[in-house]
């Protein structure tokens, strides 16, 4: 008998470490899990369970799932050290904010035909090594996807996303590839710190790429702008270390690298917006946009033409290697920190 004692001790000993300090035993296994409102305080358009053999999260039904936060959080987190999968059915139009937040054990997820929007924080410090999105997603909250430390893969499909808002794929410090077909903006810092991305293929889809959203892609080297992009921020790709290689399409009326430069010019003023280690200042460049080459830590040398009569706000700051450089008579505008942190 005490034998018998001793064995379901630990297995109750066993449990209590899976989930936490309660015992499985004591936990729901399913319950609701939809969106109330002022209106409607049901939540029982949309059902969880989780199953203890195959270990996975399901959720099903048809609506907006319920937005959690980190004092109040979804009802299957008691099982986060416990849940191996993830499956969003095809009638779940939302993922809730914090809905799988800190499910580390979670390396997969599947996100069902029916799912247009991910709210902020929704997979935040989640376990999953590959996201690839439904092609009805539009809307991707801030965070929703970041510090996940097993994410290799990020392949946006065929979805329509408009909205990607900041942070987003932020501090994933083992992502290498990002596709994305038919994404139209980039939001802020979007991929910041990502230091192992050393694959992104933009589609013909994309319009806007917002500041810092590649800042510290230590491992990026070449980039491709499309024909259809028309806003970049100077400062997209700050600290972008080993990039060598920039190239825009021939069809884009707002960018392009002619001649070869390995830089991203802007057509209506021919300003010099990013440049990287390998680029050739153009001589018809007018001016050199504020951060275009911050943080090109293998840049040693740079020839700026005459015909530049601005560089700008840290221009050039973080250019650590940068041994060689003529500033032109004709230039009349010097920004401030312009070469700060050059300390060649």
């Amino acid at each position: 008998m005490q034998h018998l004692h001793s064995a379901f001790g630990r297995i109750a000993l066993l449990l209590t470490i899976l989930v936490g300090t309660t015992p499985l035993s004591a936990q729901s296994l399913s319950g609701y899990c939809g969106r109330e409102t002022v209106f409607n305080n049901d939540s029982t358009n949309l059902f969880w369970q989780v199953d203890t053999v195959s270990r996975v999260l399901t959720i099903t039904g048809n609506g907006q799932m319920k937005d959690y936060s980190t004092d109040t959080k979804a009802p299957w987190y008691p099982w986060r050290n416990y849940i191996q999968r993830i499956n969003i059915g095809d009638q779940v139009t939302t993922v809730g904010s914090y809905a799988m937040y800190y499910l580390q054990k979670a390396d997969s997820v599947h996100f069902g035909l029916g799912l247009t929007k991910i709210n902020e924080y929704a997979f935040y410090y989640c376990g999953m090594r590959r996201v690839r999105l439904g092609n009805n997603v539009e809307t991707i909250g801030y965070h929703a996807f970041a510090s996940c430390d097993s994410l290799l893969l990020v392949d946006f499909g065929l979805s329509n996303v408009t909205s990607m808002n900041s942070f987003t794929f932020a501090y994933n410090y083992s992502l290498k590839t990002v596709v994305m077909r038919k994404v139209k903006t980039l939001g802020s810092h979007a991929f910041y710190s990502a230091r192992n991305l050393n694959s992104v293929e933009f589609g013909d889809s994309l319009k806007t790429i917002n500041y810092d959203a590649f800042h510290y892609c230590t491992s990026l080297k070449a980039i491709h702008i499309p024909c259809t992009t028309t806003n970049i921020s100077s400062d997209a790709f700050n600290y972008t270390e080993v990039l060598d290689t920039i190239t825009v399409s021939e069809d884009n009326l707002s960018y392009n690298s002619a001649g070869n430069c390995n830089a991203i010019m802007r057509t209506s003023d021919n300003a010099l917006m990013v440049g990287c280690k390998s680029t050739i200042i153009p001589n018809y460049t007018t001016s050199i946009a504020d951060y275009a080459f911050r943080g090109c830590v293998g840049l040693t040398s740079v020839t700026i033409p005459s015909s530049v009569y601005r560089i700008g706000y840290c221009a050039f700051d973080g250019c650590s290697s940068l041994s060689s450089l003529t500033i032109p008579e004709g230039v009349v505008e010097l920004g401030g920190y312009a070469f700060y942190n050059c300390s060649s």
